[in-house]
């Protein structure tokens, strides 16, 4: 375990020479997919950089486009991996002044981080994550953020041809 004060992350990521805090380059530990705050804000994880920078080194890009599980070997594409969960596979923690140890993706090496950046990483096209099921009307669609609750008898009653909206 790599272990860094915030002073030595801080002089990590400055190191790459981005012109831009949303053009920073983190590595996720279980796939090896470089990935920057731009690349969050394209799979849909916010709009903003503001939005998306508690994402950034944390929580792998594929989460927000749909990706599967890390593979056994780290292969370069997307994983659903996130720093927050049950298994902590991290291999870098960020220690505060206070002795609190947070953990991070591993920061690109400089030469690293303009390679991805050079190489169209910037411009790769993201799918943002969508689930919309559509029920029977508009209002019960679906989303990722919000999820109509229903009752066991609503439930029922959606499967059958009758129902509270509709007429038998």
């Amino acid at each position: 375990m790599k272990t860094m004060t915030i002073e030595e992350y801080h002089a990590a990521l400055k190191a790459q020479g981005t012109k831009d805090r949303a053009d920073l380059v983190m590595i996720c530990p279980m796939c090896g997919t470089p990935q920057t705050g731009n690349d969050l804000i394209r799979a849909g994880a916010g709009k903003t950089f503001d939005d998306v920078e508690k994402f950034l080194g944390f929580s792998c890009v594929g989460r927000f486009t749909r990706a599967g599980s890390p593979r056994k070997s780290p292969d370069g594409k997307p994983c659903n991996w996130t720093l927050g969960g049950l298994f902590h596979m991290h291999t870098l923690e960020v220690v505060t002044p206070d002795g609190e140890k947070h953990p991070r993706f591993e920061v690109a090496t400089p030469e690293h981080a303009q390679a991805y950046l050079a190489n169209a990483g910037i411009e790769r096209p993201m799918k943002p994550q969508k689930d919309c099921r559509v029920w029977k009307k508009p209002t019960y669609l679906r989303t990722r953020f919000s999820i109509p609750i229903r009752t066991t008898k609503e439930i029922a009653s959606l499967r059958t041809h009758a129902g509270p909206d509709r007429p038998n």
